[in-house]
């Protein structure tokens, strides 16, 4: 990488996580002007880190940055003209100039190229389909026939249209998505996951299974900040995979453990996967009715995976962790208990109904006050920086995603394709809610195979999920069931990447991990469907029917994981799995007949298990399908995507744990230019100059964030 290009790296992704943290204490500009300012450092960060093409990155390098830094210097002037007049272009929405066209058009090209590059060719392939089915819809065959529309009234819907780029997924991303992850980062550059490991150690480690468990506790802890299944393998699995292995479990079993508690990250209130702002936005909802509305499905979610561990170790005779091995609680809870704060803060905040911005920009704050109180936790001048810049590459996908949803969302709309799709899902449903609801499973395994966990969770809601509310299905528990399972594609194959992921760390087979991640996570499949039949899980209704259909719920999931596992208190024959396994299916109908039949069999099953003498353990399973297919269907092209993501989160990982030594002239002279920037963005805050002048604050910005990094001397990469 030349120099020019890491340079304008590096200051432009602590430029825009410093804009979006100005804009979160200080107030947002504009809207329209703040989104596509969003959209615009995403692009520009999209070239610089994303190669045109990795063959000619490696053939010809110079002609690759010279080509990324042309786009980058385009995506300048193409913002340029939008500051230049921002009230007046959105004036003439619907009466475009010849030169506000051409804007729009090389615009919309530009998007193009940076989600090929930042987000992959599936999220293309269905955003262009879109756009050519809205400009050519008399064309088109079955539900994507609809009349034809001039290019310059699609350009001007997609470009200035409230359900364009910079429509509701983009305003999730600016003003909510960008400042949790900088919480997340800082909590990570804070040793919060070694906390949370610890704790999760001393919760879990007396228990069969223990380390596998505490995957899971550290995960849900973990999820709560990061929203990533790659980057919760990464942080916990590097440490909890071994552990596993050590103690008896099967590589696979472990790797697979890993990736399912991982991807549950994403549904963990308080702070959930970026795709729940999204979905609070759409539905038109405060943030924290999501998180309430996730708060039982999530806790069944980790259960269900608690409840398939337990019964695999007891099956396989594992043994708890060495008591030497287990953290002490004091010593943990001194060292880093104080993390636990701003976790509690922001929930505290979301519960008392401040905005979601708020919530995250005092929460930062929290964080970075906070992590002083122990030596362990202690943040230098340049773990702030890193963390800043960190964060915004990590949100350049997720911006890219949402710009593009925002694409296939007006081209929708122009075209009506989502209305007649919705009308096709009743049909094929045949008014059926049951079927619906397989259908939109499907959808989403199939859609996560290309698409990121947004993307995936946006083309449901735009196309299937108006189907399911009209058939009666709650709206918000609709858009839970579509999240729900877009986040956890990760672990169904072919295309599982949290657990390739795992599976890279385990050094298993990827598709035996793949296919055990399914089986672990196949009592959390049933949930979904547990909370449409009964919206008590979402915490509507009455107290005491949302005690009972959680307990109903809680033993239908142990139902279900001990019918596959085969183990309940004994190994379980095949005529006992039968019963529990039609006992969870059972479950699932708001019955009263239908629960006596399912209590009836699982109460006859605990008979026969607790009058049948112990049976000694067995030994774990091995070989299978799974390493058939690994040894038959290498994929060798998911392998290589796996260990990039893998080795990609790992390097991240290794440059926030190895702090090199700083001498104190050093750090004097960085906590010095971190202040003056401190102090020069609170002046211009307090007096209004973000709002009045806002191209002079965003060139003050970038003039700043450029001048720290030069004054913070970065590590070598």
């Amino acid at each position: 990488m030349s120099p020019i290009k890491a340079w304008l790296i590096h200051g432009l992704a602590l430029g825009m996580a410093v804009f979006h943290l100005y804009a979160g204490y200080f107030g947002q500009p504009e809207a329209q002007v703040f989104r596509a300012t969003h959209v615009a450092f995403a692009m520009a960060l999209a070239f610089l880190v994303f190669p045109v093409s990795k063959r000619l990155k490696a053939r010809a390098s110079a002609a690759s940055d010279a080509a990324d830094l042309a786009l980058v210097t385009l995506v300048a002037i193409l913002h340029l003209y939008i500051l230049r007049d921002p009230q007046g272009l959105w004036l003439r929405t619907g009466q475009l100039t010849p030169v506000d066209l051409t804007v729009a058009t090389v615009y919309l090209f530009v998007l193009l190229e940076a989600t090929r590059r930042a987000v992959g060719l599936a999220m293309l392939v269905v955003a262009g389909f879109f756009i050519v089915n809205a400009v050519h819809g008399d064309v088109f065959p079955g539900i994507f026939y609809g009349p034809p529309h001039a290019w310059s009234v699609v350009a001007n819907a997609l470009f200035l249209g409230d359900d364009g780029i910079f429509g509701i997924p983009v305003a999730a991303s600016a003003s909510y998505i960008v400042l949790f992850i900088i919480f997340g980062q800082l909590l990570q550059k804070s040793h919060a996951l070694d906390f949370f490991m610890n704790l999760a150690l001393i919760l879990t480690g007396r228990q069969v299974g223990g380390p596998a468990k505490a995957a899971v506790v550290a995960s849900a802890f973990e999820g709560t900040y990061t929203g990533s299944a790659v980057a919760n393998v990464v942080g916990s699995g590097t440490f909890t995979i071994p552990l596993m292995k050590r103690l008896g479990y099967p590589a696979h079993f472990a790797g697979a453990v890993e990736a399912v508690a991982s991807s549950g990250g994403q549904i963990m209130p308080p702070v959930m996967g970026v795709t729940a702002f999204v979905l609070a936005e759409i539905v038109g909802v405060p943030y924290w009715n999501v998180a309430i509305a996730a708060l039982i499905p999530a806790f069944l979610y980790f259960l269900s995976i608690y409840f398939m561990i337990h019964f695999e170790a007891r099956r396989l005779g594992l043994r708890p962790i060495p008591k030497e091995e287990r953290p002490r609680l004091w010593p943990v809870l001194r060292e880093g208990g104080h993390l636990l704060l701003p976790l509690g803060f922001v929930f505290w905040l979301l519960s008392e109904g401040y905005s979601v911005g708020y919530a995250a920009t005092w929460g930062i704050g929290l964080v970075f006050g906070l992590s002083f109180l122990s030596r362990r936790t202690r943040l230098r001048a340049r773990d702030v920086v890193d963390a800043l810049e960190e964060s915004a590459l990590g949100v350049v996908p997720i911006a890219i995603a949402c710009a593009s949803a925002g694409l296939i969302i007006g081209a929708i709309f122009l075209s009506g394709v989502g209305h007649r799709f919705s009308e096709l899902v009743l049909t094929a449903a045949q008014g059926q809610l049951w079927l619906a609801l397989i259908l939109t499973m499907i959808a989403s395994f199939i859609l996560g195979m290309g698409l990121t966990t947004t993307a995936d969770y946006i083309v449901l809601a735009t196309f299937v999920l108006p189907a399911l509310v009209t058939m009666g299905a709650d709206k918000l528990g609709a858009h839970l069931f579509a999240f729900y399972f877009s986040s956890i594609s990760g672990i169904t194959p072919p295309v599982a990447l949290a657990s390739f992921a795992a599976a890279a760390i385990a050094r298993a087979g990827l598709w035996e991990t793949g296919f055990t991640a399914m089986r672990i996570g196949i009592a959390a499949f049933l949930i979904p469907y547990m909370f449409i039949y009964n919206p008590e899980l979402t915490l509507k209704g009455s107290m005491a029917g949302i005690v009972l259909v959680t307990a109903r719920t809680i033993i239908a999931t142990a139902c279900l994981a001990a019918g596959v596992q085969g183990w309940l208190f004994r190994s379980a024959p095949v005529l006992e799995r039968l019963a529990l396994l039609a006992a969870a299916g059972l479950f699932i109908w708001p019955d009263l007949r239908a629960d006596t039949l399912a209590l009836a069999l699982f109460s006859g099953v605990v008979v026969l298990q607790l009058r049948r003498p112990p049976a000694l353990p067995v030994t774990g399973r091995v070989g299978g399908a799974g390493t058939l297919m690994d040894r038959w269907l290498p994929a060798r092209r998911l392998a290589r995507l796996a260990e990039a993501e893998v080795e990609q989160e790992l390097e991240a990982a290794r440059a926030g744990a190895i702090k090199p030594r700083v001498s104190g002239r050093e750090s004097f002279g960085q906590w010095a230019t971190l202040t003056a920037v401190g102090g020069v963005f609170a002046w211009a805050g307090f007096s209004h100059m973000h709002i009045l002048k806002f191209n002079a604050f965003l060139g003050l910005t970038l003039v700043l964030a450029f001048g720290t990094m030069a004054c913070c001397a970065r590590r070598a990469s």
